[in-house]
């Protein structure tokens, strides 16, 4: 069986999610990767983020997009503040169905929960699609006053580049 994105909104299927969800952290199926985020001006490393994983069965792939878990309730059974969890949107969840992207990022923040957007592996940005768009989308964020992160540094000159630029911070 596949799994369809649209298997996540009837009530059965979510009910049959929630269920393999809770059989998956009781058999800690779960596992977690690192990637550090790096203050590009000094090269130290300023924070972690911690992926969790689901390993699902060939053709039962099911990313964040695809379903929303109860977070008042994770808050609430794990102890940890809402302020201190971060979550990632993508650009393609808001671009696919941007009523129920606004109505989750609406949700979220209501809790105290920070989010961010995340653009990267989704096609729609990239940090080869050129230098002006970079140093444009680096520009408006430094005059709105946020803070800066390229995800997906994967070379010396991506690197060197975005740090040039003014970037705050790099993961990759």
């Amino acid at each position: 069986m596949f799994f369809d994105a649209d298997m996540a909104t009837t009530p059965q299927s979510r009910l049959e999610l929630e269920q393999e969800l809770r059989i998956a952290v009781r058999d800690e199926t779960f596992y977690t990767v690192y990637q550090p985020i790096v203050e590009l001006a000094t090269m130290l490393i300023v924070a972690v983020e911690a992926l969790a994983r689901w390993p699902r069965p060939v053709g039962q792939q099911i990313g964040p997009d695809d379903f929303m878990t109860d977070i008042p309730l994770i808050l609430t059974e794990t102890g940890l503040p809402a302020n201190a969890l971060i979550i990632e949107i993508t650009e393609s969840a808001l671009i696919k169905d941007p009523e129920r992207g606004a109505q989750q990022l609406r949700s979220l923040r209501t809790l105290g929960v920070k989010v961010s957007i995340d653009d990267s592996r989704t096609g729609y940005s990239s940090l080869d699609q050129g230098e002006a768009l970079i140093a444009t989308l680096i520009g408006i964020a430094q005059t709105l006053s946020i803070h800066t992160l390229a995800e997906g540094i994967e070379t010396r000159a991506q690197l060197a580049h975005l740090a040039a630029q003014s970037c705050e911070f790099g993961q990759g």
